[in-house]
């Protein structure tokens, strides 16, 4: 089977002939002789689109050949596909974002990573031991000036005498098939079989977001390529609606905040003291209201 996405991964249409069709809980799995949906693979996911104007449910490997799960059966023998791009393209920055990311970490504490996980919304690169907020905001700043000095991607394709003589961050897979070996410049080098840009200038821009300890690592929270962009423009409405509010500068805001937060605090107080002065006068009343019965007073 060809695998177009890694001979061009921004190809969003091709025609391709049916080499097999298996059905499988009233689903159709079809297989094809080159195909441009990506399987998912290294923490990135699958590709989804369209086959014949189906919709492409889920795409995977196995045995060799990639599958494409479809609802109904295709009549023809030669297709036509196309892949969401937009769900393409964000899984290739958020991918390639986590080797960038992975990349700088090394480069300046020679921490590797122990995990990562591409969410929908965010996702998440864990980093061995434990990072203080300098250290994070650190490799953030290194990551995007990486980002800026728009370093090409080399894809390698080594036997195994070669991978022996390079250098990759992380132990090989534990597999019989070829490795791919993805190469940022001299920033890092791994084993990786996703698809990723062709520099890292079209991540544009990365951001982490948060971090927390997670066992024996630090789990960073990020965004990357236009997941950050949104937030950023998202970030800036509404800090220039809380300027106009506050009437304010962008570096005074939180000033602003904080002295908001102190009337607000002297005034819960202030309202206390005056609580205790009303219930003082009410209790003296309901005493001289009072009815005396004996030595009991009965309010």
């Amino acid at each position: 089977m060809e695998k177009l996405f890694y001979k061009d991964q921004y190809i969003k249409k091709f025609t391709a002939d049916i080499v097999d069709i298996k059905k499988v809980d009233n689903k159709y799995h079809v297989a094809l002789d080159k195909t441009a949906f990506f399987p998912g693979g290294g923490g990135q996911f699958c590709d989804l689109g369209e086959i014949d104007g189906e919709k492409v449910l889920d795409v995977y490997e196995e045995n060799k050949r990639i599958y494409h799960v479809l609802e109904k059966k295709l009549e023809k023998n030669s297709i036509e596909g196309s892949i969401n791009w937009d769900r393409r393209e964000d899984g290739m920055h958020q991918h390639f974002a986590q080797h960038v990311i992975s990349g700088c970490f090394y480069t300046k504490y020679k921490a590797n990573t122990t995990g990562f996980h591409l969410g929908r919304d965010f996702s998440t690169v864990d980093i061995q031991g434990y990072l203080e907020e300098e250290q994070i905001r650190e490799v953030e700043r290194f990551a995007n000036e990486v980002i800026r000095k728009n370093i090409p991607l080399t894809i390698l394709t080594p036997n195994r005498d070669e991978l022996e003589d390079i250098w990759l961050r992380r132990d090989l897979p534990d597999t019989d098939e070829d490795i791919r070996v993805v190469r940022i410049g001299e920033l890092d080098t791994n084993a990786c079989c996703g698809v990723h840009p062709k520099s890292t200038g079209e991540l544009r821009l990365i951001k982490i977001k948060r971090w927390e300890k997670n066992r024996q690592s630090t789990r960073i929270e990020f965004l990357a390529g236009k997941r950050a962009i949104d937030y950023f423009l998202r970030r800036d409405l509404y800090l220039t609606k809380i300027c106009r509010h506050f009437k304010c500068k962008e570096e005074d805001s939180l000033k602003c905040i904080e002295n908001l937060e102190d009337k607000i605090e002297e005034s819960i107080k202030s309202k206390k003291r005056l609580e205790n002065i009303v219930s003082n006068y009410e209790i003296n009343e309901m005493i001289e209201k009072a009815i005396k019965v004996g030595d009991i007073l009965v309010v």
